[in-house]
C-alpha cells in the first residue's frame, strides 16, 4: 500500500465533500468539471481530444487513444468506445436531473472502501446488466 495517494472528486462547489478520510498522508486534492460530448466522426482517422471519446464519469480519455492505437480494425474500436461514451452521457444527464437524490445515496457510502476486482473504463456497467 502507499503511504501517500492522490484524491479527488466532481463538484459543483466543494470537493472535499465527496473524499473518503483518509489515515494517510494526501499528496493533492483535486476537483473540477468534467468535459461533456458525444463522439465525433471526422473525415480523417484521429485521436484523443478530437474524438469527443472523453469519458463523462471520470473525464479521461486515455483508455480511448490507447485502444485506437492498438487496433488493427479503427472504425470497429471507434464504433465501441462512442457507444460506451454515449451510455455514459446519457447516464449523467440522467443523473444530474436526480441529483439531489444520488446526493443523499451516496452519503450512504460515506467513510466506505468500494473494492473492485479490476481497473475498468467501462463505467456505465455500473448502472446497467452486463
Amino acid at each position: 500500500m502507499p503511504t501517500r495517494t492522490l484524491v479527488g472528486s466532481l463538484a459543483y462547489s466543494s470537493p472535499e465533500l465527496f473524499l473518503p478520510k483518509l489515515d494517510k498522508r494526501r499528496i493533492e486534492i483535486h476537483g473540477g468539471s468534467i468535459p461533456r460530448t458525444k463522439p465525433i466522426r471526422t473525415e480523417v482517422k484521429s485521436i484523443g481530444d478530437r474524438t469527443g471519446l472523453i469519458k463523462t464519469f471520470t473525464g479521461g480519455g486515455i483508455f480511448g487513444i490507447a485502444e485506437l492505437l492498438s487496433t488493427n480494425n479503427y472504425e470497429k474500436t471507434f464504433s465501441k468506445l462512442s457507444k460506451e461514451i454515449i451510455r455514459q452521457y446519457y447516464l449523467t444527464l440522467t443523473l444530474e436531473k436526480s441529483w439531489w437524490f444520488w446526493i443523499h445515496f451516496a452519503r450512504l457510502f460515506k467513510d466506505r472502501t468500494i473494492n473492485a476486482d479490476k481497473e475498468f473504463d467501462f463505467h456505465s456497467l455500473l448502472f446497467t446488466p452486463h
